[in-house]
């Protein structure tokens, strides 16, 4: 009996693979960032003025700008973990990459998803993400 019939059976749906599971996830998260890319930064900015920039950098100026990006989103965590009793530093960097990852991507992201945002929107989804994450409830209410 396979796992879709013995789910069938207990009236249970079936449950996908891990490894399955993984490449959907995958596979939505590339064609996400290839929509990002085409649509909205396609409206907003000159894709072609962008890539002349990089590629007008240095070696060194390329260090500097990474190892200054990288900085700034590793002293987050720390704060992230000292504001929330109970959080460890790899929820911190998951929470702290997530809104990152929101205020990168969505227009006008800065504004909804900033740390310590007061917009409904930026609480509700810090909330969610917290509480995803683990730590007590009510240190973070």
């Amino acid at each position: 009996m396979t796992d879709v019939d013995g789910a069938a059976a207990r009236g249970t749906r079936p449950r996908l693979r891990p490894g399955v599971k993984r490449a959907i996830q995958i596979v939505v998260s590339v064609v996400l960032v290839g929509f990002i890319v085409w649509f909205v930064f396609g409206q907003f900015a000159n894709l072609s003025d962008v890539t002349a920039v990089l590629r007008s950098l240095s070696a060194g100026e390329i260090a500097v700008l990474l190892l200054v990006a990288t900085w700034n989103l590793l002293t987050y965590w720390g704060v992230v973990v000292v504001a929330t009793p109970g959080m460890t530093v790899a929820q911190s960097a998951v929470l702290t990459q997530s809104t990152t990852a929101v205020s990168n991507a969505i227009p006008g992201g800065s504004a909804i998803a900033v740390e310590g945002a007061t917009l409904p929107f930026a609480v509700g989804a810090k909330m969610s993400s917290m509480l995803v994450l683990g730590p007590d409830p009510a240190s973070i209410t």
